[in-house]
């Protein structure tokens, strides 16, 4: 990347906070300033011990929500808002730093789902809070808890660390229905000038269409930006393809303005990050993409490679 007229081999790297820390590929030394800013602390427990501070890239955009408050829950009805509110009034939060304690559950955000989900310096990233408790030994043994099936969203609300003084107890922030107590948008695709740190755009990724309470679709068009889990591949001509989104839709971006210049609908989700090629044989590009859907997120699974080409 260009820093003060010089070329310098750069490591990216974002992190499940949402935020984007560049590094010297040679030294290890940042390129965009690292600061340590104070972190909340709290019980751990005998023997434990927290951090007073953890390190923060400033002068990148985070790609993280605004901080959470009550009035943000959201539900398919009043009361599964309500009982979201609820949830959230009798959860510790105190910003997405906050630590995961004996005292009462946490709300984490961004959750294990959320900050930035492959794609970088185009970054499509998830607004999904996690809601969790840590648990003493013996409470876990008394709740009997399981392994993971690994098909649930962010694992099992059954998480055993075994042979270990804790357990961890939680999973998404969800409402009773099944639907996350934050607001949409909660999937985005954004840009940024690494030269200047300044985010060129930010766009909501997906539309309700395959989505809906009880996992029925509501066919409708609307963009509200649904889970995503995938990347995003740009090519030397400006475009960004992604799929990723719950709508079964792959999609051209223009880099520069966000702006959609062609989508095309895939036999299931694309949970996958494309590739771009030049045939040896026939000089025309192709763009290929997974479309293999993802168990976690409830949607049904594929086993479809599928590629485009512009026309000859």
């Amino acid at each position: 990347m260009p820093t003060a007229n010089v070329i310098r081999a750069a490591l990216i790297q974002p992190t499940k906070r949402g935020e984007i820390f560049v590094l010297d590929r040679e030294t290890g030394q940042p390129i965009k300033p690292v600061t340590e800013v104070a972190a909340p602390q709290g019980n751990l427990g005998p023997g434990e011990r927290m951090s007073p501070t953890q390190p923060a890239s400033l002068e990148l955009p985070a790609f993280r929500g605004a901080t959470l408050r009550e009035s943000d829950m959201w539900g398919a009805t009043p009361v599964d808002q309500m009982v979201c509110r609820i949830l959230f009034r009798r959860s510790r939060y105190e910003g997405h730093l906050t630590p995961i304690t004996l005292d009462k559950p946490v709300l984490i955000d961004p959750g294990s789902v959320g900050g930035v989900n492959w794609g970088i310096m185009v970054a499509n990233w998830m607004r999904f809070p996690d809601r969790a408790e840590l648990l003493t030994r013996e409470e876990a043994n008394g709740r009997k808890l399981k392994l993971s099936n690994g098909k649930t969203p962010g694992g099992d609300a059954d998480r055993p660390m075994l042979n270990t003084p804790y357990d961890a107890y939680g999973g998404l922030f969800m409402s009773p229905l099944g639907i996350p107590c934050a607001a949409p948008p909660r999937g985005l695709i954004a840009a940024v000038d690494l030269s200047s740190g300044r985010l060129l755009w930010s766009k909501p990724l997906g539309t309700a269409r395959d989505t809906g309470p009880f996992d029925i679709p509501s066919m409708l068009p609307l963009t509200v930006g649904t889970p995503v889990s995938g990347g995003a591949v740009t090519t030397r001509g400006g475009l960004v393809f992604v799929g990723a989104s719950m709508d079964r839709t792959f999609r051209a971006i223009d880099a520069a303005t966000g702006r959609e210049l062609w989508q095309a609908n895939l036999p299931r989700v694309g949970n996958s990050t494309p590739m771009t090629y030049r045939s040896p044989v026939s000089g025309r590009q192709f763009v290929v993409v997974a479309a293999g859907g993802k168990p976690s997120l409830s949607i049904s699974l594929g086993t479809k490679l599928v590629a485009y080409a512009l026309p000859r």
